[in-house]
């Protein structure tokens, strides 16, 4: 860039030490034909949509491209695209086959899933034992539980029947004790009276020992009574005990067959996850069989045919995302100062335009170029191909005015442009200028910013020379 610039400025100097006059025919003045008006170009200030503007090469690419490879070692046995093929992501592209390491992965895959079923069905069977274990334990507690409340009742029956015996045998007693004691007095007063018979006396004496083995056997009677509610009700409360710690054991035991059931339960799920584990790895190592696209997108290369054996990770088939697309290129740093992600810019070549924005910009120098790394996203352009080179348009804004470089000339170290004026004629106007970016330079003073600059530049033009705008 400061070589071209060099060379424009000495052209400048060349075509200013040449003279101020324009050559002109001398045969046509002294013929009295007039010189016609030299035509020019110009660049208007006031009409420009920029004023400062740079192009740089680069090249499209797509945003999305992957070289799709294999996981294992085989051979193609199925190639299911051609180029020029349009691929979704996940699409089966190739299959891999006829290789020990296939048929390796598919005897995996094949003992996983009989290992998975077998888990399964041990799980099944061993829950419905469990079931049955449990069943019949609770079936054990709820009789053991019944035998409890049995002997409660049998005991509050018991202590009923009793009851009534207990106080029927003791009003014998009293009964025969009053007997007794009655048969006593009669024979006790017969006895003191004088003129009782000794037959009378007898018969009461016979009367007084009936009455007193009658008292004997109804006392009798009372404690052996007495003796068997005692001895029953121990039985009874042994019962008790025996039938509440069998309903204890009982207990336990469903709460044993419980507790043995969802451990068991838990072993075998543990195993049907690690079968489940084991299935699932064997599958996902079997899907490497199968070669699947990554992206979306055509296929662009293929590097092998059907029949070839492949390695891992050898490049098979080529995918891009053709629809979505960017343009790499690299600018230098001052032109970089002026550029921020977002900006607009226009993307041209001989087949196609386009427009997009400036999606990254490197915030250091590409160490191999020197220059700032851009990537531009293409959000307008359907036909283009990746792969293509661009001249990518950028046109920043600024505050600064800015016109283009080959416009300005040097007169005695001073900087001017040529300017088209409102009479037609060229005026020169002297600047003060500042920075080169790109194809413009920076001006500083010396323009308003609606001037005409004459861009012709290889035409010698004297000041207030007559001229005509280019049509």
């Amino acid at each position: 860039m400061h070589k071209f610039l060099s060379s424009l400025l000495i052209s400048a100097l060349l075509l200013t030490a040449c003279g101020s006059e324009a050559p002109t025919d001398t045969n046509l003045i002294e013929r009295g034909t007039p010189v016609p008006a030299k035509s020019v170009e110009i660049y208007d200030l006031s009409k420009e949509e920029a004023h400062l503007s740079f192009t740089r090469s680069g090249m499209v690419h797509s945003k999305s491209e992957n070289s799709v490879s294999a996981q294992i070692t085989g051979r193609i046995t199925d190639l299911k695209v051609e180029i020029g093929d349009s691929v979704e992501q996940g699409q089966v592209i190739a299959t891999l086959g006829d290789s020990l390491n296939t048929d390796i992965l598919e005897t995996q895959f094949e003992t996983a899933q009989r290992s998975l079923d077998l888990s399964l069905y041990s799980q099944y069977y061993s829950d419905l034992l469990n079931q049955y274990s449990i069943q019949g334990a609770n079936i054990q507690y709820e009789t053991a539980v019944e035998n409890y409340y049995n002997a409660l009742r049998a005991q509050n029956n018991y202590q009923g029947q009793v009851a009534v015996q207990y106080d029927t045998s003791q009003l014998s007693k009293q009964q025969a004790e009053k007997a007794y004691y009655d048969a006593a007095e009669a024979y006790q007063t017969a006895a003191e009276n004088t003129e009782t018979t000794a037959d009378q006396l007898a018969q009461l004496e016979s009367a007084l020992y009936q009455a007193e083995i009658a008292a004997e056997q109804a006392d009798l009677a009372y404690e052996q009574g007495e003796a068997g509610y005692y001895t029953q009700t121990n039985q009874f409360s042994y019962n008790i005990e025996i039938a509440y710690l069998q309903a204890i054991a009982a207990l336990n035991q469903l709460e044993t067959s419980q507790a043995s059931a969802e451990l068991q339960k838990l072993q075998t799920q543990a195993q049907i996850i690690q079968s489940e584990g084991n299935t699932k790895i064997a599958g996902l190592n079997l899907q490497n069989n199968q070669i699947v696209a990554p992206i979306s997108g055509k296929v662009t290369a293929i590097s092998v045919k059907e029949g070839h054996l492949v390695s891992p990770g050898q490049p098979l088939i080529q995918i891009e995302n053709t629809k979505a697309l960017t343009v790499k290129t690299a600018i230098s740093p001052d032109e970089s100062k002026h550029i921020q992600v977002g900006d607009k810019v226009t993307i041209n070549s001989s087949d196609f335009r386009a427009k997009g924005y400036v999606k990254t910009k490197s915030p250091a120098l590409n160490a191999t170029t020197k220059k700032i790394d851009i990537e531009i996203n293409i959000t307008e352009g359907s036909t283009i191909i990746p792969g293509s080179f661009a001249k990518v348009t950028f046109q920043p804004t600024t505050d600064t005015l800015y016109i283009p470089l080959n416009t300005v000339f040097t007169n005695k170290g001073r900087k001017y442009v040529r300017v088209f004026s409102d009479k037609g004629t060229v005026e020169f106007q002297y600047l003060e200028v500042g920075e080169v970016v790109g194809e413009y330079i920076e001006i500083l003073d010396g323009l308003d910013g609606d001037e005409q600059i004459i861009t012709t530049v290889n035409t010698f033009l004297n000041e207030n020379e007559k001229v005509i705008l280019h049509r």
